[in-house]
């Protein structure tokens, strides 16, 4: 319908022009996805809870949120890592508390103010921002990345295509 005659009006529905990654991260998508649903029936499979993929795709685009925000520099072997985590405290083992990612310049009294409001907000929103993944973490993370073709560099996570609900009509 590229080319549409109505009356003699003529229509031409533009071309779309392409992102250059766009391929690429749909395809990295895709694999992602479909990783984590295998990691979800292995845990399930060998733990007594259970787990959805949608559980560490939301585990996965937090992290990848939390580390553009604490300017790690790869953010999605950082989102590995705290999925590598999400999977090892759902097994049973115990949390790392994290050291600051953040610069140690003194903080002026604004900052100091303005840090306190996000950190009560944040806290209450997600206790675990404060854990951090520990370094069998991070190793697993590579290892993973290397052997599932993970490997991947993007700027934000809404490049990606994690969060996509269908659209649902509304039918009266």
């Amino acid at each position: 319908m590229k080319n549409l005659d109505i009356e003699g009006l003529k229509n031409e529905a533009p071309e779309k022009p392409k992102d250059e990654h766009e391929e690429e991260n749909i395809a990295f998508s895709s694999r992602l996805v479909e990783y984590f649903s295998k990691k979800s029936k292995d845990f399930t499979k060998n733990n007594k809870s259970s787990l959805k993929t949608d559980q560490l795709k939301k585990v996965y685009c937090h992290g990848a949120r939390l580390g553009k925000s604490q300017n790690v520099e790869n953010v999605n072997f950082y989102a590995l890592a705290r999925v590598n985590m999400f999977l090892r405290l759902k097994a049973g083992d115990k949390m790392t508390q994290k050291e600051s990612l953040s610069n140690t310049n003194k903080p002026t009294k604004l900052e100091l103010e303005e840090k306190k409001s996000q950190k009560r907000l944040s806290s209450f929103i997600d206790i675990s921002e404060g854990w951090a993944p520990s370094e069998k973490d991070f190793e697993k993370a590579q290892k993973e990345i290397d052997e599932n073709n993970l490997k991947h560099n993007y700027e934000d996570i809404e490049d990606l295509y994690m969060e996509y609900e269908p659209i649902k009509p509304m039918w009266d």
